[in-house]
């Protein structure tokens, strides 16, 4: 808190802007967007690794939680605990990489769908893009599941539609595109798989598909040709995804993006289109600010 009173407001910010978890102890250590914006929660994006302190709010796009810094701790005569050195926790983390993507997709989807005089909420948009990184994907599970519950209540297969694709009891269907297993095991299925040119990928591939809010490259994830231990080493994968993504990401923004476009804009009734000017998108910004400094005083 003394690091956002002393330099926040050299920053641009105003001291009351800046809200931590810690000041709302009155109500429970949850955070509310209204602290910071009162007004207008329709084109706020929030990034967080908790989800339980925004009280479910639909702003909230999930992220993996960052750690840079491993701190080496003992204790001393006092029994307090200090720091004996600082190390690099991680020698690889790539997610800032693709969230930077992921936040150029909602800002596009957004203003593409505003530009055509559509009334747009960004809430909608980001479960939209979320609802379409699977999309044209249909998955079946080997090796998975338990028997004694049915699979289609399985925590992956409901990501898996969560996420726009969708789901096979039967790995021999037509529909299939992939295997999702946890281990490389040559069962009849996955024989049988391999024979027709199906993918076997290890279940992280939805997990990180899902944090990393893209599809992503079906080859870091790839049982046939990655050993196991190396797809469940974090370092060894974050090392590879952007290598192995870097030349697909432009695509599967575009795809996303215009799937989601198509979405809030196809049989909405709208004036004519008509792109919106400079002039046009400084009056829709200044009557955001105006909203919230009516607020503030």
């Amino acid at each position: 808190m003394c690091i956002r009173d002393r330099y926040m407001g050299k920053l641009g910010f105003k001291g009351s802007k800046i809200v931590s978890a810690n000041d709302n102890l009155d109500i429970g250590k949850v955070k509310m967007l209204q602290r910071i914006v009162p007004v207008d929660e329709d084109m706020q994006v929030i990034l967080d690794d908790r989800n339980d302190v925004w009280q479910g709010s639909k702003n909230l796009v999930f992220t993996k939680p960052f750690y840079y810094f491993k701190e080496s701790l003992s204790s001393n005569k006092k029994e307090r605990q200090v720091i004996e050195k600082i190390e690099v926790r991680r020698k690889e983390d790539c997610y800032l990489y693709f969230a930077g993507h992921m936040l150029q997709r909602i800002h596009k989807a957004f203003f593409e769908v505003h530009n055509k005089k559509v009334k747009v909420d960004v809430r909608d948009i980001i479960q939209d893009l979320s609802a379409n990184i699977l999309d044209g994907v249909c998955v079946a599970f080997s090796g998975m599941h338990s028997k004694t519950i049915p699979e289609t209540e399985t925590h992956e297969w409901k990501l898996v539609e969560y996420l726009g694709g969708k789901c096979s009891g039967n790995s021999e269907d037509s529909n299939v595109s992939c295997i999702i297993t946890n281990d490389f095991r040559k069962t009849h299925k996955i024989k049988k798989a391999m024979e027709d040119g199906k993918p076997i990928l290890h279940y992280r591939w939805i997990f990180y598909s899902q944090m990393f809010f893209t599809k992503l490259s079906q080859k870091t994830f790839d049982l046939s040709s990655v050993p196991k231990e190396k797809i469940e080493d974090k370092d060894h994968i974050e090392a590879s995804l952007i290598t192995d993504n870097k030349e697909l990401i432009d695509a599967e923004d575009a795809r996303i993006v215009q799937l989601t476009i198509d979405k809030f804009t196809t049989g909405v009734k709208r004036t004519e289109p008509q792109e919106i000017c400079q002039e046009d998108f400084k009056e829709f910004i200044e009557e955001k600010k105006l909203k919230l400094n009516e607020v503030d005083q």
